[in-house]
């Protein structure tokens, strides 16, 4: 009996004495929400006597475009949610629907930019590898600078992660961008946003489905699920692994939930073959998301109410003119202003350029570096400290330098730009230009300005120069004009291009020619380039994602003997890291005939 007391004190003893186990660990099942009880008292007001209508809408990164199509279907059939429940880029959706934009002008928004152009690469040092800055910039654009979640049309909650907590966390309340950018920002790639006490990242990290949490507001819930399901998929890829093995779970969660009510109306959207990166499919994906619908009107049709209403309907009339305004000035700089004052850094920034008025593809070098960005308004400032360089077998060189860009976009169409470069070897350039962009037409682009130049080994070159423009699907077309005077000698330079798809077949072709004009010659150069376009998007390690992808044969030709200078082969794709950033990758390997040498290049474009 002794022996039992004692053994029993020392148990005792040894228990007291271990720490205290985290309650933190008891809770991490439990979500924390803001602003709940104002969100149910909206849904009751906006669902008045009928039980509300839920839509959760997953992520799946670009193939969450499918929910587009989901809501323009909803619509047609007078059916508008009561409340959402989004996560990842199902969330973006639902934000951008709920503040009161139409399916057509979401998918119009995302359709009218290159949505890679908003993304700038970080340099991933206590941040993510891509910036969303011009992102948000350009949401705001269009959607104001103060956006709160319990002022849009209709309640919508945003699922989050917190890495503090280890909870999940459910936005009901508070700021727009900062729900719209925890609740997509997937680690690694972007950076954990700040809220309160919460870091917040990707939502779906956890669960691609939130069904529970729909049910917490109602019995009639819809879901639109993105799920990702290839075959292809090379498994002992290390990345494709890890993408896949973070997959398993959300994904196993997600179905649980929606298998856990066979009651709900499972949209089942028929996109699960695409890539998580195939942002350039958005057209297709949103129209599969619309018909995917079909397989479950029936269930769909006893969730009609009011559908869209009156205020509603004059919001996006309002609406449509500020989108057609706002997409205008992006579209003619590639250009969302800066609300409010933005510092960015360390930032990895890359560019291309011609050497001084030779405009020709062919020789365009490349800059890398790394540095900081400030913007506000239209103005944008750049200081970078890396290398030109140009890995070309003609012209082989790299250079340490240190750069600046100052931008300023005014009056919507006017571009006033300046950079100036100093190398290592004690050598510099100067470039300052300004242009204005006409308003005209569609698929038409024209612009004229002025150009100063100068550099440490050359003549001081001042200039006037015009742009002429056409593009469309299967052909487009460009003049550039420029004249001035390089030192005390007139010149002139004509540049011409025009690229046309075969009719009928899988071949395109390029042409370009250059003429010179100087006060005692003229020279004149010109190219020829058929390409075979390959089919599909490549993927690898579920990162990259390479599009646009061409193999060809090239030949160009000039005024001086030999006529025929260069002939060879070419390759080009766009590697897009995870379809929002693309980088323009072209090689050409080919033989030069003046020299009777072989010529290899590879360019490239950050």
């Amino acid at each position: 009996m002794k022996k039992l007391a004692l053994s029993f004190l020392l148990v005792v003893f040894v228990l007291t004495s271990l720490p205290a186990l985290d309650d933190s660990l008891f809770l991490s099942s439990t979500p924390i929400v803001y602003g709940e009880e104002d969100f149910i008292r909206r849904v009751e007001e906006k669902a008045g006597d009928r039980e509300p209508v839920g839509l959760v809408l997953t992520g799946g990164s670009a193939r969450a475009l499918a929910h587009i199509g989901v809501l323009r279907y909803l619509e047609e059939n007078s059916i508008v949610p009561d409340f959402i429940i989004g996560n990842s880029m199902g969330s973006i959706v639902g934000l951008l629907y709920a503040y009161g934009l139409s399916p057509d002008q979401i998918l119009y928004i995302f359709e009218s930019v290159d949505i890679g152009s908003l993304f700038d690469l970080n340099l991933p040092v206590g941040q993510g590898l891509v910036s969303t800055d011009r992102f948000i910039n350009f949401l705001k654009s269009y959607l104001g600078e103060e956006v709160r979640l319990e002022e849009l049309k209709i309640p919508v909650i945003a699922m989050c992660e917190d890495l503090v907590t280890k909870r999940s966390v459910l936005l009901c309340e508070g700021d727009f961008y900062t729900a719209l950018l925890g609740s997509f920002a997937l680690p690694v790639y972007f950076s954990s946003v700040s809220s309160g006490e919460h870091l917040l990242v990707d939502g779906g990290i956890a669960n691609i489905a939130p069904v529970n949490f729909a049910y917490r507001y109602t019995d009639n819930v819809i879901v639109s699920t993105t799920f990702y399901s290839n075959p292809d998929l090379n498994l002992k890829n290390a990345i494709t692994a890890l993408n896949v093995s973070i997959d398993i779970g959300k994904r196993r969660s997600g179905m649980s939930e929606i298998l856990e009510h066979p009651e709900l109306t499972w949209i089942r959207c028929n996109v699960e073959s695409f890539s998580f990166m195939q942002f350039s499919a958005g057209l297709e994906l949103a129209q599969r998301g619309y018909e995917s619908c079909f397989e479950v009107s029936e269930e769909l049709s006893r969730y009609s109410n009011e559908g869209v209403t009156e205020e509603l309907l004059a919001f996006r009339v309002a609406m449509d003119e500020k989108i057609e305004k706002e997409t205008v000035g992006f579209g003619v700089f590639n250009f969302a202003p800066s609300r409010s004052f933005s510092f960015s850094a360390p930032i990895i920034e890359g560019k291309s350029f011609g050497r001084g008025s030779e405009m020709s593809y062919y020789r365009d070098d490349t800059s890398l570096g790394t540095g900081i960005k400030i913007a506000k308004g239209g103005f944008t400032g750049l200081l970078t400290v890396g290398g030109v360089f140009s890995l070309d077998t003609e012209n082989f060189y790299i250079k340490p330098v240190l750069s600046v860009d100052l931008t300023e976009i005014f009056l919507t169409r006017f571009e006033l730009k300046g950079n100036f470069s100093w190398y290592f070897d004690k050598s510099y350039s100067g470039i300052q230009s300004l242009r204005y962009v006409f308003s005209v037409p569609e698929n038409l682009f024209l612009s004229f300005g002025e150009k100063f130049e100068a550099y440490s080994s050359k003549p001081i070159i001042i200039s006037l120069f015009a742009e002429l423009g056409y593009d469309n699907e299967s052909f487009n077309s460009s003049l550039e004009i420029q004249g001035g005077y390089m030192g005390s000698s007139l010149f002139g330079v004509v540049n011409g291009g025009l690229d046309f798809v075969i009719p009928n077949t899988a071949f395109s072709a390029e042409t370009e020619a250059t003429v010179l004009f100087k006060e005692n010659s003229t020279y004149t150069e010109g190219g020829l380039h058929i390409s075979y376009n390959m089919e599909g998007d490549f993927t690898f390690g579920e990162m990259f994602i390479f599009s646009e992808t061409k193999v060809g044969l090239y030949a160009l030709a000039s005024s001086e003997k030999p006529i025929i200078s260069e002939a060879g082969v070419s390759f080009s794709t766009n590697m897009g890291l995870i379809g929002l950033r693309n980088i323009p990758i072209n090689v050409l390997l080919g033989y030069k005939f003046d020299t009777n040498t072989v010529h290899f290049a590879f360019k490239t474009q950050l």
